[in-house]
């Protein structure tokens, strides 16, 4: 099974816009943990509406609310209970590229052999002067849609998700939350993660709380989006 964890609070215009970019996905199972909320059933309502794009929908609901970190660790280990052989996280605020998908199962296909080769496999990265089909590799790691074997989530993230001292020594004042941990980690011990040149993914949500407006425009703000290409064989 090929697993999209999607941890979700609160902001429907946003979810909905994530849900609508999602493309080629149909064999992919949907896991959806929602933070309760007075806009919850509307968030479920949407979710519904978009079952024909996947194999299935599964949706639970934390009552009490537990927060972004803690809700996103729960759901991609919830997959991963359930099975999955690669987890794709994608938060409520992205916009996917059309070709987002065809990019994950490259990287299943590539690297499943070896899966402990990278600790993750994104969809956006730092540069942007590259072709295409162009996947390059770095030793951070960033979010805005990311991939995990089973055993690379294991070895890297159970350990340092929640490991602030590695965010705070190597991201300083722009440090601020947990889910920036786990690429401390990874520059910490010279982790690779593969990227594509041209971005996959982008923030379309509101930059604060765990996500700092300064990190986010040092490592972020500068990318270009893939809009309109479908690449289904990348160059490494």
């Amino acid at each position: 099974m090929k697993a999209i964890a999607l941890p979700a609070y609160n902001r429907p215009e946003y979810f909905q816009q994530t849900l609508e970019s999602m493309k080629d996905c149909e064999d992919w199972h949907l896991f959806i943990v929602f933070d309760k909320s007075s806009k919850t059933n509307v968030l479920i309502d949407i979710a519904r509406s978009f079952e024909s794009k996947f194999e299935k929908i599964h949706i639970e609901i934390n009552n009490p609310r537990k927060g972004m970190v803690r809700n996103a660790w729960d759901n991609i280990q919830w997959t991963f209970n359930m099975g999955s052989e690669f987890t794709v996280c994608v938060e409520d605020d992205l916009w996917l590229s059309p070709d987002f998908f065809h990019l994950m199962n490259f990287y299943i296909k590539t690297f499943k052999g070896n899966p402990l080769a990278c600790g993750a496999y994104g969809a956006q990265g730092g540069n942007t002067d590259g072709a295409v089909d162009e996947i390059r590799y770095a030793n951070y790691f960033t979010g805005n849609g990311w991939g995990v074997f089973p055993e690379c989530w294991e070895k890297w993230f159970t350990p340092f998700w929640f490991d602030s001292d590695l965010g705070m020594k190597h991201f300083g004042n722009t440090a601020i939350g947990n889910d920036w941990n786990v690429s401390g980690a990874f520059r910490e011990y010279g982790v690779k993660m593969p990227f594509p040149a041209l971005a996959r993914s982008k923030h379309i949500g509101e930059v604060g709380g765990h996500f700092h407006p300064a990190a986010y425009k040092e490592l972020c703000g500068h990318l270009v989006s893939n809009r309109e290409h479908v690449v289904k064989e990348w160059k490494l």
